[in-house]
């Protein structure tokens, strides 16, 4: 299948928090995407294992978003795919940010609790589902995201 890309070149920021530190990740996405990802930061487990996301994106297409749907995976330090520990979730966390979220708007949505389980090393974006007002979709596969992991610390 042909596919004619452009590359949404993304700069990510790190978020403070006083109750966590934050893994940080460049994302850039393929594709005439509906959506840029301005920074998304997964924490270190906490005291109870539980672990938060926070993505910040743009809708950058010309159409008003209902709702968008992340789905990230779970990796441990080895590279393996861990799950959660209080969910049967293989490893695979969606969040969901119901809209309206209007054209050319930033947004942003934290999950406090995307997973439980102290061996998360990493997490990465794998699809993402944007419904829109007019009830058309888009989705965003794997093979157009690309998701280059920072772990250095500020």
């Amino acid at each position: 299948m042909k596919k004619l890309f452009s590359i949404i070149a993304i700069s990510v920021l790190m978020i403070q928090s006083c109750a966590m530190n934050y893994r940080y990740y460049d994302v850039k996405l393929q594709g005439n995407a509906p959506v840029s990802i301005d920074k998304v930061n997964i924490s270190h487990p906490d005291n109870d294992s539980r672990l938060e996301i926070v993505a910040n994106w743009t809708n950058v297409s010309d159409k008003e978003i209902k709702e968008v749907f992340f789905s990230f995976r779970a990796r441990n330090n080895l590279g393996d795919y861990v799950g959660c520990t209080k969910r049967t979730t293989r490893g695979i966390f969606v969040g969901q940010d119901k809209g309206p979220h209007y054209s050319g708007k930033a947004s942003s949505k934290t999950w406090d609790d995307a997973w439980y389980n102290h061996s998360i090393f990493s997490a990465e974006i794998i699809r993402i589902k944007v419904l829109f007002m007019d009830g058309s979709k888009a989705i965003i596969e794997e093979d157009d995201i690309i998701l280059i992991t920072r772990l250095t610390k500020p």
